[in-house]
Parts: structure tokens; C-alpha cells; sequence
């Protein structure tokens, strides 16, 4: 049987609300590598990143089809990649978890998504005890 892992959440910023927030090792088609913080959200359809991020990560208009996504906030355009990337857990590297992400303007912070973290990680959410736990599979 697979472990649990058992994170609490965390703030960002000082005084911002504590939520489930989990550090990957991003890795970008052009093979930068870096750690990015980014929230648990089952609301997500897939992992999105802030629009800057796009062109660290090596991508461009050859490896993005334009669409739209809809948020609580409403509709906006996002940038979704033709080509995928990977991240990995930190302090796990041997979950490697293959990626498509979009690329959305407005969006403020990195949100892991169902279609691909949540595809390879049962996740629960304990907000009463502001904590959340993932078991890889």
C-alpha cells in the first residue's frame, strides 16, 4: 500500500489565509528546473500557471493553443501547451507526474489540477485541522 503524506497547510504571505499549498520541482521543454509553490485545488481541471510563467518554462506561441477557461471569476483567455512538461514532488523524485498545463492571465497563483497531480495522487482535504494529504499511486 502506498503512503500517505500529511502536509499542513500554509500562508504565503504574512497575514494571508493558510491553504493547502504543495512545493514541486518544475521542469520547463526548454529544461529549466526550479521549485514552484502551488495550491491543491479539485476545482482545477488541469495545472495552470500565471501567464509569465509560459515563457521560462520554454514555451511559445508554436507550443500554446489559445482557449478560454472559466473561473469563479468569469471567463479569460489561457494558453494551453501543445507540447507537455513534468514536475515532480520535492523531496519525492520518483513521482513524476507529466503535465499540459495553461498558461492563464490573471491568475495569481499556481493551482494543481485533477487531470494530472490529482490523476496520480489521491488527495484529502482536512480543512477542520487545516491540513491536507496526498498518497501517490
Amino acid at each position: 500500500m502506498a503512503q500517505a503524506y500529511v502536509l499542513p497547510y500554509r500562508s504565503l504571505v504574512a497575514g494571508d489565509m493558510a491553504r493547502p499549498y504543495l512545493l514541486m520541482e518544475v521542469t520547463g521543454i526548454n529544461g529549466t528546473m526550479g521549485p514552484v509553490m502551488g495550491l491543491v485545488d479539485s476545482g482545477a481541471d488541469i495545472t495552470a500557471f500565471p501567464i509569465g510563467y509560459a515563457g521560462l518554462m520554454g514555451y511559445s506561441a508554436a507550443t500554446l493553443t489559445q482557449g478560454t477557461v472559466v473561473g469563479a471569476g468569469g471567463s479569460t483567455a489561457s494558453y494551453v501547451a501543445t507540447v507537455p512538461c513534468s514536475m515532480a514532488i520535492l523531496g519525492l523524485p520518483t513521482i513524476v507526474i507529466e503535465i499540459q498545463p495553461a498558461f492563464v492571465r490573471g491568475l495569481e497563483s499556481v493551482l494543481w489540477g485533477r487531470k494530472d497531480f490529482m490523476a496520480r495522487c489521491d488527495v484529502t482535504v482536512m480543512e477542520s485541522q487545516q491540513q491536507f494529504s496526498f498518497t501517490p499511486h
